[in-house]
């Protein structure tokens, strides 16, 4: 029978109710009686009903040193989960119109758009080229376009499904 984990003032106690229940005819002085009034006892014991000698006490751990009550966890109420905050948009960057009769050149290539407002892939030659410029090979003798090859090449393989519906052409990727 597995008992429950209860400290040395708390078994004196819990020993001492036996010995109480017994002897006052409450609970018989046989194996099974006593195996009652021990469980009686325990579950004093565990809600924290059990005086200093055994006797038992109106409000729970008031003068004995017991540890408090702590009801099945099945039984304590589930709390409300929190609401998850909404994203916040970045700010909006007012649109600079240039005076009238002005021309404007263009300093950044934008990338092209598909259906519905997605950007396009730029290509895997200018993704590999961009890797490049950020990397030092591991392997001597082998050029940063190749390795940024290497490196595009396995990512693009551990790509999402969703990754692989946007963009096809990741399925031709060897290995």
């Amino acid at each position: 029978m597995a008992r429950t984990p209860v400290s040395r003032a708390g078994q004196n106690r819990v020993s001492a109710k036996v010995a109480h229940l017994v002897e006052s005819g409450e609970k018989p002085n046989t194996p099974a009686g006593r195996k009652a009034a021990l469980g009686m006892a325990y579950g004093m014991e565990n809600a924290g009903r059990l005086g200093p000698r055994g006797g038992y006490t109106r409000e729970p751990n008031r003068g004995a040193a017991t540890r408090p009550y702590t009801p099945p966890s099945a039984a304590l109420p589930r709390p409300r989960p929190r609401p998850r905050p909404r994203p916040v948009a970045p700010p909006r960057t007012p649109i600079i119109k240039p005076p009238a009769g002005e021309l404007v050149q263009a300093t950044k290539q934008l990338p092209r758009m598909a259906k519905g407002g997605v950007v396009k892939h730029p290509g895997f030659k200018a993704v590999q080229a961009g890797i490049a410029k950020n990397i030092t090979p591991r392997v001597q003798g082998q050029s940063k376009s190749e390795a940024a090859g290497a490196i595009l090449a396995a990512s693009s393989r551990n790509a999402s499904k969703a990754a692989h519906k946007a963009n096809p052409r990741l399925n031709r990727v060897k290995g």
